[in-house]
């Protein structure tokens, strides 16, 4: 097998060719190690069936991405226009589809695939007649164009020309009966554009059952190839003719965006591919039917309806504290149930089934705790009538999954391969009352399902939610509307609800490494971490390749504070991909909690190198660095964090306290300050603000911040202490002695408090109060001079010259230089008739004054 371009090489030149690869697939014979990774009883029944692998060469959007910018040097070039317009259909940019189709029909006006790829894109927009004009146009240039006939046919129905539409359909049913086998349409009425081909045939290729009902399963893109669906997102630009289509596209991405609370994340895409053979065995799979059956042939088209990529664009939370991980994994389903498809391939079918993507963003990760909650990983949906689905999608039919069977059925009539004199007259019949019966069908579980996923798309999680219930209504083992169902009551907020539906899931197929993982992540949610943790292990099972599942398995060894064995599974998760940011980031914040200082430094800084606009990571090493002192690094490290995210509040917080450390008094308040008005009521920022103030003398505002603080925290013992502190020098001592009684019934019964409290006391003339304050301060300090001194004040204002000499003696006896206790004791000697003593205690202060 020839080695394809490298994806850096495509992005410099965008030819023909790499438009072609693109827009094609690989075919790959299975590794035995595929297999093998399933275990013995699945590798034995995979080894006889699943030979191959059919892997896409990059998703839609990256082909658009790849398209426009060939076109927007070669603006005429309608191969590429045709790529880029069924590309656009796929992904649902329906306007944009039409205007390339238009483009092409401008250069090339009996382009027949053209004709009818915009008659189907006219169809799903509403506009009928366009439609119908464009279809009669194609059987004008291809008069057995069965496909157009069919479509034409189910235009007209809708517009209630019911004549033509049983004109048509009699047309194509004739016309299919008689058309050799690669050129009948081979799908189902449910698909709402019959029989489009796929993105790169560009009508070129015949509809064969090789090119079409058979092909292969697809797989995830090859390495190179992701690796060019990377940069295409990183780098690529829409051209000027395309503008629309790009504006259309990036707002479909952007709606996907969400809050990622502040845990979580940096603005780097990034694409999980399977590892190896083992990473490839064990991706999971889905019937879109969503019940166990016998597999079923799925066309080209219908695989690259299921292969829809979500491109996520980082929003301005995302960009600047979180990374939203786009992860293409696979579901498998292996128990069957009849009840749910009829087991049956078409024509030319094949035992392959169809690998349904999975997209997976993790959420995000607070400034203060730097977690990150993931957010679970969600099955797409196929069109209906998806090679998956057929079975379902037609209730009753016995045909043999050709569009001539079931359009037959639809209008009450046998295939034509089965109806004889007798049931043609029947089927005449049946026909003039065709759209009645179609209006009356009951929808079948694929269809509910296919509604369900596009409401979801749309954000309508309440909706899609009471789709997929009336999918599991009909079928209770319809394992992707199961799946699917919990990821949108997830979404919901009803984690409960959502955890019983992946653990139906579960039941149904054991071996879903997707399950087990979201499971995992709404166990977390419900707070239940050690259930959190035995789901990831089980899903580590199924897939130990998948960085993201060690990472989510460490984010709840966190949580249960078992940072050892968080450090292991992120250090696993780097191991795995070692571009992995949150995995570095959260090993940072775990090796922290272990005061393994230097070691979380160091993986902040290889965030940085990673993601040199990640505020989180500034931020936290910054306030490492005040942890450790490097006060100037910290200020450095903060002051970027500010100007990456100015709405950050603990960078301002963190960088105050910096600032107030290295005596920038003024720079320390005005961060404060900042901290606060951003969010005001977080008891540390009104703590440092209060504190702060206080240090530079500034008590009355000191008193009004601390005092918000305390409405919020009664007992908050540094508060207290501040304001009672800031209330005596205000003069307000009652106030302060009420400060100063709470902290001590605390038990905050500290010499400093007890001195303060008798301050208060003795400045209100409580002199009483003021003695047992002192006398309690002396129990825990006996060598406090402030407390004898003022002990021995309060004994003379009591009328006690006795006990105030004999504290005033104690108060010399460690500080002999002071003069004022000469000066009180003299006076005290001089009260009690001492005089010679009083003089020479007079002598002595004068003395120590000099």
């Amino acid at each position: 097998m020839t080695e394809a371009t490298p994806p850096q090489q495509l992005l410099q030149s965008v030819d023909d060719s790499d438009i072609e690869f693109l827009a094609s697939g690989t075919l790959e014979r299975r590794r035995d190690a595929a297999a093998s990774s399933r275990g013995a009883a699945a590798a034995e029944g995979s080894k006889a069936e699943r030979q191959f692998v059919y892997r896409r060469n990059a998703d839609y959007d990256s082909l658009i991405e790849a398209c426009s910018r060939k076109l927007a040097v070669q603006h005429g070039n309608t191969r590429v226009l045709m790529i880029r317009a069924n590309s656009y259909a796929k992904t649902g940019m329906l306007e944009a589809a039409f205007a390339d189709y238009s483009a092409v029909l401008a250069a090339e006006p009996a382009a027949v695939d053209a004709l009818y790829q915009r008659g189907s894109t006219a169809h799903k927009l509403g506009q009928l007649q366009a439609a119908i004009a464009d279809f009669t146009a194609v059987l004008s240039l291809d008069p057995n164009h069965a496909k157009a006939a069919y479509s034409r046919a189910a235009c007209n129905n809708l517009a209630g020309q019911f004549d033509d539409a049983n004109a048509d359909y009699e047309k194509a049913l004739a016309m299919d009966a008689t058309l050799p086998n690669r050129r009948r349409f081979n799908g189902s009425l449910g698909a709402t554009t019959p029989g489009s081909k796929s993105v790169g045939s560009l009508g070129s290729l015949p509809a064969s059952p090789a090119a079409s009902s058979a092909s292969l399963p697809r797989a995830p893109p090859s390495q190179h190839t992701a690796a060019y669906q990377r940069q295409i997102q990183l780098e690529a630009t829409p051209s000027s003719g395309s503008a629309g289509a790009g504006q259309q596209r990036h707002a479909r991405k952007s709606s996907q965006t969400e809050a990622v609370p502040a845990v979580s994340h940096f603005s780097i895409a990034a694409v999980l591919k399977p590892r190896g053979p083992a990473g490839a065995a064990a991706k999971q799979q889905v019937a879109a039917g969503g019940g166990p059956t016998q597999p079923v042939a799925a066309t080209g088209r219908q695989q690259q309806s299921q292969q829809q990529q979500q491109q996520l664009v980082p929003g301005q939370h995302l960009r600047q504290v979180s990374i939203d991980v786009d992860a293409t994994l696979r579901v498998q389903q292996r128990s069957s149930d009849e009840a749910c498809t009829s087991g049956r391939h078409g024509p030319g079918g094949s035992p392959w089934t169809q690998l349904p993507a999975v997209h997976a963003r993790l959420a995000s990760l607070s400034l203060h705790d730097c977690g990150v909650a993931s957010v679970p990983l969600e099955v797409s949906s196929p069109l209906r009538g998806s090679a998956s689905s057929r079975g379902s999608s037609i209730r009753g039919s016995d045909s043999s999954g050709t569009l001539a069977g079931v359009a037959a059925t639809m209008l009450g009539a046998q295939p034509p391969e089965s109806r004889g004199p007798a049931s043609a007259q029947v089927g005449a019949s049946a026909q003039r009352s065709s759209s009645q019966e179609q209006a009356a069908r009951q929808l079948t579980a694929d269809e509910h399902h296919a509604r369900g996923y596009s409401l979801r798309k749309r954000g309508d999680f309440a909706g899609a939610v009471r789709e997929y219930t009336a999918a599991l209504a009909q079928c209770p083992r319809h394992f992707k509307s199961l799946f699917n169902r919990a990821f949108s009551l997830d979404k919901l907020g009803n984690c409960s609800a959502a955890l019983a539906d992946y653990e139906a899931a579960l039941a149904l197929d054991p071996s879903s490494s997707c399950a087990h993982y979201n499971c995992g992540i709404v166990r977390d949610r419900l707070g239940d971490y050690a259930a959190a943790v035995a789901c990831f292990s089980a899903a580590i099972e199924l897939e130990p390749g998948n960085a993201d599942f060690y990472h989510n398995r460490g984010f709840s060894y966190r949580k249960m504070e078992r940072y050892e064995d968080a450090v292991a599974d992120y250090s696993m998760a780097v191991q795995l991909n070692p571009s992995h940011s949150k995995a570095l980031y959260n090993r940072a914040v775990a090796l922290e909690r272990l005061r393994r200082h230097e070691a979380a430094a160091a993986d902040y800084s290889a965030v940085l190198q990673l993601d040199p606009d990640n505020a989180p990571a500034w931020q936290n090493r910054g306030a490492l660095w005040l942890r450790l002192g490097r006060l100037e690094e910290a200020v450095q490290d903060l002051g970027r964090a500010i100007e990456l995210d100015g709405g950050a509040a603990a960078a301002w917080h963190a960088r105050g306290e910096a600032n107030e450390r290295l005596g920038q008094g003024e720079a320390a308040l005005a961060d404060l300050q900042r901290a606060c008005s951003l969010e005001p009521s977080d008891p540390a920022f009104l703590r440092s603000l209060g504190l702060a103030l206080r240090g530079c003398g500034q008590h009355k505002q000191a008193v009004s911040v601390l005092g918000k603080l305390l409405e919020a925290q009664p007992d908050d013992e540094a508060a207290l202490q501040a304001r009672g502190f800031c209330l005596r020098k205000l003069g307000s001592y009652a106030a302060a002695a009420q400060d100063f009684s709470r902290l001590l019934e605390l038990g905050h019964a500290t010499t400093r408090a007890y001195n303060s409290r008798a301050y208060c006391h003795a400045s209100l003339g409580r002199y009483a109060e003021a003695v047992a304050d002192y006398t309690e301060a002396l129990k825990l300090d006996p060598h406090n001079v402030h407390a004898f001194f003022n002990r021995g004040i309060s004994h003379d204002k009591l009328g006690d010259p006795a006990a105030a000499v004999e504290d005033f003696s104690s108060c010399i006896a460690l500080d002999p230089g002071n003069a004022v206790a000469f000066y009180n004791r003299a006076a005290a000697l001089d009260a009690l008739g001492q005089y010679e003593r009083a003089v020479a205690d007079y002598r002595a202060a004068l003395d120590a004054e000099n």
